[in-house]
């Protein structure tokens, strides 16, 4: 008997630690939670060489990483007012068609305001590559959910970005709503918290 309570502990104790797993792709990797569906965040190094404008972008499609009924699908978003916000951006991968193909999947996306994806958010990953064109960019990218849904998935209360370059790291957290301001330097947040949600 304490043989086979020990067995179901462990079993309990290795289900909830594969809950969340990371998947390395070939430009990035990510931090992403199998029951919720979603990711927690992204990172990868952004250089030079891989700044492109390169091939126009694929379709999102399920990633084979994991089992597709473990992410989102395009169920989750039709006829949503929520963009399918990608947390790496394709645009981020365009010089290379293998890896931008990869940042096309359901684990580097979750539900954004259609509004801050194609606005503030879209002006953040600008000038993200811009930076790039000086310093290697070291990237952090993740949500923090509420409790609110779309389809199956939960609808991240804010977006956040860290970014380290020139020995210095610079945070961004954004509310998941249509924006206030254009201006990035008005969604500065305090880089060491970010810290704390990569640890």
């Amino acid at each position: 008997m304490k043989k086979l309570i020990l067995l179901l502990l462990l079993a309990v104790s290795t289900i909830a630690s594969t809950q969340v797993v990371t998947i390395k792709h070939t430009a990035y990797e990510i931090r992403f939670d199998t029951q919720i569906k979603e990711p927690l965040y992204t990172h990868y190094v952004l250089t030079k060489q891989m700044l492109s404008n390169g091939k126009a972008r694929t379709l999102f499609h399920c990633d084979k990483a994991i089992l597709c009924d473990q992410q989102g699908n395009e169920s989750d978003y039709k006829g949503s007012i929520y963009d399918r916000g990608h947390l790496s951006p394709d645009d981020d991968f365009r010089a290379n068609p293998a890896t931008e193909v990869e940042s096309m999947v359901y684990t580097n996306c979750a539900p954004q305001n259609k509004y801050l994806n194609r606005g503030t958010w879209k002006a953040l990953e600008i000038y993200t590559r811009n930076l790039a064109n000086n310093f290697d960019v070291e990237i952090w990218t993740g949500c923090i959910y509420g409790t609110q849904k779309q389809g199956s998935l939960l609808i991240p209360t804010y977006y956040w970005k860290l970014l380290k370059y020139d020995g210095k790291y610079v945070g961004f957290m954004f509310p998941n709503i249509t924006p206030t301001s254009k201006q990035i330097t008005d969604y500065k947040t305090d880089a060491n918290q970010l810290l704390k949600l990569i640890e």
